[in-house]
């Protein structure tokens, strides 16, 4: 499954890069959409509110971490416990849409928190898959990469 998710990511960004330019604007009720989810997601998360955040997420939801790892589950309240986080802001939010039931998502996400006994800062550029299932819009997969902070310096976490 995972192979086959990666090849579906793989033409979804070939069509949007290969697209011809169309008169239409962008989708700003679906921008307007899944910018409100993600940013629900994230304070679930924040919260850590298990229940809140997986309730966004597909049964099938992938995620790879920035340190290379692989989730093919939502994550448990222990795990967001384990990986908390102080506060977040999101910015350069875009969605393309692939299809009427696919979106993809692109933004630039800034995070504090505590690691290893003192406070971090974390920049990643994020790409996310939304799926439309009975009538709901959810995340199917997420990756962060990191970007380098303010100082220059590309925080892992």
């Amino acid at each position: 499954m995972p192979a086959r998710l990666a090849m579906v990511l793989v033409l979804c960004s070939c069509a949007m890069t290969t697209a011809q330019p169309t008169t239409e604007g962008p989708d700003l009720q679906l921008q307007s959409t899944l910018s409100a989810l993600v940013h629900r997601i994230w304070q679930a998360y924040k919260d850590a509110n298990a229940a809140a955040h997986n309730t966004l997420l597909t049964s099938d939801y992938t995620a790879v971490h920035p340190d290379g790892s692989l989730h093919l589950r939502p994550p448990t309240r222990e795990e967001i416990v384990a990986a908390p986080l102080d506060s977040f802001s999101l910015t350069k939010l875009q969605v393309a849409r692939v299809s009427s039931d696919t979106a993809l998502v692109n933004y630039v996400a800034d995070v504090d928190g505590p690691s290893g006994g003192s406070r971090i800062h974390v920049r990643w550029q994020v790409g996310e898959v939304w799926v439309k299932r009975a009538g709901e819009w959810k995340c199917r997969y997420y990756q962060p990469t990191s970007l380098p902070s303010a100082d220059g310096s590309a925080a892992r976490r």
